[in-house]
């Protein structure tokens, strides 16, 4: 948990009587537990639990769609591109296009790779 997090707590505890201080406490927490998270989530440090199982552009551009074709095509934007290569997720709209000019099905992309945390919790 964040150390800041402790230090609000405190102070808010002082003013409060004490059985306002445990549902605080615990709700202050879950908010500050989500704050961290999402910094994290910003910072990259989250796993990810996918992973394309081809190189996408380089499909794309064997059939003849080249980045300047699709960009000049309005298939694809040079954002959504760019998102491709860096290996960062894309719309289903987008999946749903790539499936159709590479004649591939969703499975044959990407691929779900959990994480520990989801192992232990789904499995």
């Amino acid at each position: 948990m964040c150390s800041f997090v402790d230090i609000i707590i405190t102070l808010i505890l002082v003013v409060v009587n004490t059985k306002i201080k445990v549902f605080l406490k615990l709700f202050l927490e879950l908010i500050f537990i989500d704050l961290c998270i999402i910094i994290k989530a910003k910072g990259k440090e989250m796993k990810k639990m996918w992973r394309y199982k081809i190189d996408i552009l380089k499909e794309l551009s064997n059939r003849g769609y080249t980045s300047t074709k699709m960009r000049k095509d309005k298939i694809m934007s040079e954002g959504t591109m760019q998102h491709i290569r860096k290996g960062h997720g894309i719309s289903v709209d987008t999946l749903n296009t790539i499936c159709l000019i590479l004649r591939l099905e969703p499975s044959d992309i990407i691929e779900i790779v959990p994480t520990d945390e989801e192992k232990i919790k789904y499995f």
